[in-house]
């Protein structure tokens, strides 16, 4: 199974949609091939690296990742940019940009039809890295064929629907608390 970086603000496995989306998306995957960049929920809401589904670092700058990324040698890359959640948008940023191997985005949601960032200019900057990530992705999905249609007239690259991935005949639920 190839290995995979996952940027994502969302923990996969997380009680949200998102995190129980994810959790059926990436189920068949071995947890020592995904080296995931998210935040820590249950501690003080830091961007940690985790392998295996395990915390192995508290990310305090690209500096300090750069190494482990490195030595896990991802194959490709997975990134779900979200614009509440600012300093994993340098990291998707920095991955994308240093590192050549080919990336999935996959958008949850129309986050840019709504009030995340206040005022025109704002918009506009969030509308052209978002535009950045999906024509650097060589693959782009999001959560309904109305938002297939949408984000391709807005981005100009081709999306593909992938909603409800999860299966219920298949879920066991979330994990107990």
């Amino acid at each position: 199974m190839p290995r995979v970086l996952v940027i994502d603000p969302t923990p996969i496995g997380s009680l949200c949609a998102t995190g129980q989306f994810k959790q059926m998306l990436f189920k068949d995957w071995p947890p020592e091939s995904m080296l995931e960049l998210t935040t820590d929920l249950h501690g003080d809401g830091e961007t940690i690296l985790r392998l295996a589904h395990t915390e192995i670092l508290r990310v305090r700058g690209v500096g300090q990742m750069m190494p482990r990324i490195n030595e896990f040698a991802p194959d490709f890359i997975y990134v779900r940019p979200e614009p509440s959640e600012l300093q994993h948008t340098d990291f998707m940023l920095w991955a994308l940009r240093e590192l050549r191997q080919p990336a999935a985005m996959h958008i949850m949601d129309d986050w840019l039809a709504g009030d995340w960032v206040k005022g025109r200019a704002g918009r506009a900057v969030v509308i052209d890295v978002a535009r950045y990530i999906a024509r650097r992705a060589s693959i782009r999905y999001t959560d309904g064929p109305d938002y297939v249609t949408d984000f391709e007239q807005r981005f100009g690259v081709p999306f593909r629907n992938l909603l409800n991935g999860v299966n219920l005949a298949e879920w066991s639920g979330p994990p107990p608390e």
